[in-house]
């Protein structure tokens, strides 16, 4: 579903735009001052929102400054990569874990199964026919099973001896790694996220994310991913979709600020480690982006 957003332009300049956003608590209205509207994306939270967004700002860095988000990979036919059954007769060493969007769950951990067949290398090139043939001729059989479906991909982009190429295989090396990443789904209600120590092969209804330095380590952003903020933030600058879902895509997620390093953030990682509850991680999340409890609670 696609919301109408009505823009009236005038040739009169003005010193502030009016502002009219419906939430579901009902109409936000306000102004925001002409000069901020410059080439630059322009945010209209007004209101409660909008000094809750600028005490978010104020927080700290942003997130695409302490760590790389990368999107899922994209197969174009999960109905033929994804395996579900523990018994399929199909190689264990090109398979492993998968993560979509709905695998995601909040402080979560990543199954044995279902699996996804990966026909690329560690360094994300993929597997040459030949090497199918002979490495992993249970896999190569499942695939070729499928080959009028995998070839007619994009009106017959994959037709050839490589049709079990992924439709997008974007970002294969970094989700190929076997360094810890913390992933969360595309769409979502509230914040998700969960710690992949597994190795699990993202898909494109999700996004990882590893953290660039150890000043912010993945229990910090854990526990800040699945929290309040992940919904205020993308209230106001991410898109909303149908029922009140909204997307945690890649664009949106690096430009989430995330508190500086030091005590009050450390406790966020010190909680998540240690299992603490939900509400409890989410007041210390709080605490470090420095919102008021009213403010945290009523926007």
């Amino acid at each position: 579903t696609v919301y109408s957003s009505l823009c009236f332009a005038s040739a009169t300049r003005h010193a502030a735009v009016r502002v009219a956003r419906v939430r579901d608590q009902g109409w936000q209205l306000g102004e925001v001052q002409t000069p901020e509207l410059s080439e630059a994306p322009w945010e209209l939270a007004v209101g409660a929102a909008r000094a809750l967004v600028d005490a978010l700002k104020a927080a700290g860095p942003r997130l695409g400054e302490v760590a790389q988000v990368c999107k899922g990979a994209g197969t174009n036919a999960d109905s033929v990569f994804v395996v579900v059954a523990p018994d399929a007769a199909i190689e264990e060493a090109i398979m492993r874990p998968v993560l979509r969007g709905r695998d995601v769950l909040a402080y979560g951990h990543t199954d044995g199964w279902p699996r996804v067949i990966v026909p690329y290398d560690e360094s994300g090139r993929l597997i040459a026919p030949d090497r199918m043939r002979g490495e992993f001729p249970m896999a190569y059989a499942h695939l070729l099973q499928h080959r009028q479906l995998l070839e007619a991909r994009e009106r017959g982009r994959f037709a050839g001896d490589r049709f079990y190429r992924y439709g997008r295989p974007q970002n294969m090396a970094f989700h190929s790694s076997a360094e810890a990443k913390l992933v969360v789904p595309d769409v979502t209600k509230q914040g998700r996220a969960m710690i992949d120590r597994q190795r699990a092969m993202v898909l494109d209804s999700a996004y990882a994310l590893r953290a660039k330095d150890d000043a912010v380590g993945l229990d910090e952003l854990c526990g800040i991913l699945n929290s309040r903020v992940v919904r205020l933030w993308l209230e106001q600058q991410g898109m909303t979709l149908r029922g009140g879902y909204t997307r945690m895509k890649t664009a949106f997620l690096k430009q989430l600020p995330v508190p500086r390093p030091g005590q009050a953030l450390r406790a966020i990682g010190n909680a998540v480690r240690d299992g603490g509850g939900a509400a409890s991680i989410d007041e210390l999340v709080r605490r470090a982006y420095g919102i008021s409890t009213q403010a945290w609670f009523d926007s």
